[in-house]
């Protein structure tokens, strides 16, 4: 029994570490295949903040964008909390943009989540972002590393680049089990088929000695109990 208990601990951790490595390969690699949601939420025109949602393969990013010199009121913050929680990405810490004359460039909250087959870590950043860039100038991350950005070339949305670390349940979870079980599988199948075969077939578990025609109590080759 204690054998099993730190076989399936051993599995689980092996598990979790290939599930945020998946993870930060998806967080890595390449440009959204599609934009799921952009779209402004202040009634001036062009609007002055907006919400959007990018999506591809194993990753999900939300982001509110402030432009500079304009402040939303404070039930837009609160909308944008209820939005943000809505996509499934929810906002654990209520973000404050700053007074209007402190923001030289933009302001910008933008959460990550990463994962497969379920989105599994996650983290959110926030601070100033040049919109001609298309980077953070001035901001902090939670549940995550920054790693520098993608080439200017590379769409705005898309060029700030983070590895999150932060569970997000029940993702972290599910995701964990799954690589458990496949690592489990690889490295454990091949071995317990041979010994329910050889059960089967009336042979040693361990070196496959033929014990039909007697009783045995231990293999008589290699001395392993029946």
């Amino acid at each position: 029994m204690k054998r099993t208990t730190v076989r399936i601990v051993f599995f689980l951790l092996l598990g979790a570490i290939v599930n945020i490595a998946v993870a930060w390969g998806f967080s890595m690699n390449g440009t959204p295949s599609e934009v799921a949601v952009v779209r402004g939420l202040s009634r001036e025109h062009p609007p002055a903040w907006f919400f959007q949602e990018f999506t591809k393969s194993g990753f999900r990013r939300v982001s509110v964008q402030v432009l500079p010199d304009t402040r939303p009121p404070f039930d837009f913050l609160l909308q944008i909390c209820g939005v943000i929680d809505a996509a499934g990405l929810t906002a654990s810490s209520r973000f404050h943009v700053p007074p209007p004359d402190s923001i030289t460039h933009g302001f910008l909250y933008q959460r990550d989540a990463a994962g497969w087959p379920c989105l599994a870590v996650n983290c959110e950043r926030e601070g100033q972002h040049d919109t001609m860039s298309g980077i953070y100038v001035d901001g902090t991350i939670t549940g995550g590393f920054v790693i520098p950005p993608l080439p200017p070339n590379t769409t705005d949305y898309w060029r700030d680049r983070s590895l999150p670390f932060a569970p997000h349940w029940p993702g972290f979870a599910i995701n964990t089990i799954f690589y458990a079980a496949i690592l489990w599988f690889v490295m454990l199948g091949p071995f317990t088929a041979r010994r329910i075969i050889r059960r089967k077939r009336g042979q040693c578990i361990k070196c496959g000695y033929d014990l039909r025609g007697a009783e045995h109590e231990a293999c008589p080759e290699c001395g392993v109990e029946v």
